[in-house]
């Protein structure tokens, strides 16, 4: 059966929504908005990169000041 409307819709809202919050991490990023950039992050988010693996919204903030520090 194929899919409503409705489930179309949503699923195209959720495409939209994480497109925006890619769009918007990396921009925070960028212009180093800690306090919003960590708003993206749950209290207890876990942040893994190839070389390192930090857990909390505080200290992932933190290892972003420290790696994209000018």
């Amino acid at each position: 059966m194929p899919d409503s409307l409705e489930q179309r819709v949503r699923r195209l809202e959720d495409r939209f929504a994480i497109n925006d919050l890619v769009v918007g991490y990396a921009t925070l990023l960028d212009d180093a908005q800690w306090d919003e950039l960590g708003q993206l992050f749950t209290e207890d988010g876990v942040f893994a990169s190839p070389n390192s693996t930090t857990v909390g919204r505080v200290a992932i903030i933190e290892n972003f000041k420290v790696k994209h520090a000018p």
